[in-house]
């Protein structure tokens, strides 16, 4: 696989007891799309769809951005 792309979007429909949604990537190689999810969960308060990627300065959002 030559060419690849990764985006990650928060699939909010899946959220589990505590309100927080998975963190999903969908990986693009050749033009085939694969989703994967990461296993990471957050709070859509911590989200930026804009720009794909967890927003915050808390410790548990840092501990979660540095698995990312």
């Amino acid at each position: 696989m030559k060419n690849f792309k990764v985006n990650l979007y928060l699939r909010c429909s899946k959220s589990n007891k505590n309100g927080e949604a998975p963190i999903y990537m969908r990986i693009t190689g050749n033009g085939q799309p694969a989703h994967v999810c990461s296993g990471i969960y957050i709070n859509e308060n911590y989200w930026n769809s804009t720009k794909g990627c967890i927003k915050g300065t808390k410790e548990e959002i840092e501990i979660k951005r540095e698995r990312l």
